[in-house]
């Protein structure tokens, strides 16, 4: 059987609520202390969660009888999605009291510069485009995991990426 798709579609879709909170956040202002916590909530354990979803990969890749360079492209991308996701885990990680604290700990000049980096006017746009990018990066991998289950031919858009990454 296999588990793959079960365990990956749902924290694919509350990371896309955080991508798009993420975005909302940048023309909001008035919003973003509120939605900082829904953000990190989504963010981390959707993260982790992702990380053992991903580890279904293998279970999957063993099943399928399809292309080995499409599923390796789409193994690929996913993991691109990842790093994506895991760069904006560290920047909230970070933002914690108790990791700043710790970290003063290890070297006392890396807590300022992570404030700097906080205070930065145009962080708040930066962590936006990686959250897009992620939607992006996301669109293809769906893309080439709907052309491994479904056949590149079932869906345009599924069609159009197929052609770009692996034809």
């Amino acid at each position: 059987m296999n588990i793959h798709p079960i365990i990956i579609h749902f924290p694919i879709a509350l990371l896309v609520v955080y991508s798009l909170l993420e975005m909302v956040s940048i023309f909001s202002w008035k919003w973003v202390p509120s939605l900082k916590v829904t953000k990190q909530f989504l963010l981390f354990v959707w993260t982790i969660w992702v990380f053992f979803a991903l580890q279904t990969w293998d279970l999957a890749s063993d099943i399928w009888e399809y292309p080995k360079n499409l599923v390796h492209e789409h193994e690929r991308r996913a993991n691109i999605s990842y790093i994506l996701y895991i760069v904006l885990s560290v920047y909230y990680l970070l933002t914690f009291e108790f990791v700043q604290n710790l970290l003063q700990k290890v070297h006392k000049n890396i807590v300022p510069l992570i404030k700097k980096i906080q205070e930065q006017k145009y962080i708040s746009i930066i962590v936006a485009t990686l959250a897009t990018l992620w939607i992006i990066a996301l669109t293809i991998t769906w893309a080439l995991g709907g052309a491994i289950s479904h056949w590149p031919d079932t869906d345009p858009i599924v069609k159009i990426i197929y052609d770009i990454f692996v034809k």
